[in-house]
């Protein structure tokens, strides 16, 4: 035993390699060491400063304070080469630096780079639009909404494509009203001639009369709307006819002109 009447403590040691000061009231456990062999002896400086222990193995270790301490064995400051145990009966280990402490994720924030360290940029975040945003949740109404109320073509036929990719296309055309359907028309009478959306329009407008054919008459909003789409379609028809007429007419012209070119060679 060792240590000083205001705070009398009691080493021990033990097979497993353990040496353990002990409380001389309850004999609780306030701190341990671990060494590599069995321990065989124990032996304590009077001054409390220094700690001998020798173990089967032919190991002595010695082990001093680094800073000599006035009061008993245990109490505030730590010995050396000791771990503090709680209340349980283990001991206190320094927490390891891992993902679960916030210290981890801030480690090296107020490190300054060296002249030869490369600098990796902090890229900024893509910042997605309404219906890009609508799109990743699966809400096709909303994006098909969102895009026509930005009003650019090329982004309307990108997301109605998108919505026809996942089969939802007739999802996001239902269930309107006569106010929700007009942005729909308006877009489909503006671009339905443009030859870039023809073919992807006239599947639109089908789809709008196969949803709400039973509801013509209802609304004179919708009804102007599918009679300009219809005047639309009748004019884009007749350019179409006339420009046949027309290719027909110069076929022959060019068939001979190439083959005038041909005898001069």
């Amino acid at each position: 035993a060792g240590g000083r009447a205001t705070a009398p403590r009691l080493l021990t040691g033990s097979l497993d390699g353990h040496v353990k000061v002990h409380e001389l009231d309850d004999f609780s456990v306030t701190h341990s060491a671990k060494y590599p062999g069995p321990v065989l002896a124990v032996a304590l400086s009077p001054d409390a400063n220094a700690l001998a222990v020798g173990t089967a193995n032919k190991l002595l270790s010695i082990r001093r304070r680094t800073k000599p301490r006035s009061h008993a064995l245990g109490g505030g400051g730590g010995d050396p080469g000791f771990h503090k145990v709680g209340p349980s009966g283990r001991r206190k280990a320094p927490r390891r630096l891992d993902a679960g402490s916030w210290q981890y994720f801030i480690r090296g924030m107020n490190a300054k780079a060296a002249e030869g360290d490369f600098k990796v940029q902090r890229l900024r975040s893509v910042r997605l639009q309404a219906h890009d945003r609508a799109l990743k949740r699966f809400r096709f109404t909303e994006a098909l909404d969102a895009s026509l109320a930005g009003g650019r073509p090329e982004v309307i036929a990108a997301v109605i494509d998108e919505i026809a990719a996942h089969g939802a296309l007739s999802k996001a055309l239902a269930g309107r009203d006569a106010a929700a359907l007009q942005p729909v028309l308006r877009y489909v009478m503006k671009h339905i001639g443009n030859p870039r959306h023809t073919r992807q329009l006239v599947h639109v407008a089908g789809m709008v009369l196969d949803i709400y054919g039973g509801s013509v008459g209802a609304s004179r909003e919708v009804d102007a709307a599918l009679r300009l789409i219809r005047e639309r379609v009748a004019v884009t028809l007749r350019l179409h006819d006339s420009l046949a007429a027309l290719a027909g007419v110069a076929s022959p012209l060019l068939t001979v002109g190439q083959l005038a070119a041909y005898r001069a060679q």
